[in-house]
């Protein structure tokens, strides 16, 4: 389990997926609507393998993509 924590200046939009390294969606964590805010998502990473894998987090004005290790 980890926090996958970010902040947006206005209210928006966003998208919060998953991806492994060969860019396959690997799961869609959050998506819709949301107010102006700080945000800790709580992401529980059980059911994917030990490995590298990406998070992008989309909003009409921003794209944020960083790495997410998850060891077993």
């Amino acid at each position: 389990v980890t926090n996958i924590r970010f902040s947006i200046p206005s209210a928006e939009t966003l998208s919060l997926k998953i991806f492994d390294l060969l860019g396959r969606e690997v799961t869609d964590v959050l998506e819709g609507p949301h107010a102006a805010g700080s945000y800790v998502v709580r992401f529980d990473a059980a059911h994917l393998a030990s490995g590298v894998y990406i998070y992008r987090l989309v909003t009409p004005t921003h794209t944020a993509v960083k790495k997410l290790v998850v060891l077993k």
